[in-house]
């Protein structure tokens, strides 16, 4: 059963393939975010992952934008991809597949930050584990609030993130970005 869910950068990650090691003594299951960069979860490194103690892996590709940003952002990248609720479907999908079978999930994107921050927030707490435990293994977390509130939403979750979104606190942040990236 799962009792421990970490948020990390994609480079320990890289370093567990390429040393072949394993982060501990246990089973472990991983959610490998990933955006411009090439994915990380080929057939060979899933089954390095396999011999490393990580029987399940699940791989999803999307960037750290919000549906109100995506456009502004588009302007200068191309091709985004931006999270939606098949995507929360199959993170939820997962966690339920897992939930009995591994010891700790591992979620990762670039910096371990924002999109991993928020995979790995919601997974605590749609696993009823501790958060103040999660975030003491996660203190550099910055939780994208938007793919948090899909994942609340997709799952009946709701405490507080859709608020947050339409909150005024929120819509001061979104014209500093308006700022940054012009209307």
């Amino acid at each position: 059963m799962i009792h421990k869910v970490i948020a990390i950068p994609r480079r320990q990650v890289e370093h567990w393939l390429d040393k072949k090691e394993s982060p501990g003594e246990y089973t472990w299951a991983l959610i490998s975010i990933y955006g411009d960069g090439p994915e990380l979860m080929s057939f060979q490194n899933i089954e390095i992952l396999k011999t490393l103690g990580c029987p399940k892996v699940l791989s999803s590709r999307f960037h750290d934008i919000t549906d109100e940003n995506k456009w502004k952002m588009e302007k200068v990248y191309r091709n985004l991809t931006l999270f939606d609720d098949v995507k929360a479907r199959l993170i939820i999908n997962f966690l339920d597949e897992i939930k009995d079978e591994v010891d700790v999930l591992f979620v990762h994107c670039a910096a371990g930050v924002s999109r991993s921050g928020a995979v790995g927030l919601f997974a605590t707490r749609y696993l009823g584990l501790d958060e103040i435990e999660f975030r003491k293994w996660s203190p550099h977390i910055l939780p994208n609030f938007f793919v948090l509130s899909l994942l609340n939403k997709e799952s009946g979750i709701h405490d507080g993130y859709v608020e947050y979104w339409q909150s005024e606190l929120n819509k001061q942040k979104r014209e500093k970005l308006d700022n940054i990236f012009g209307p």
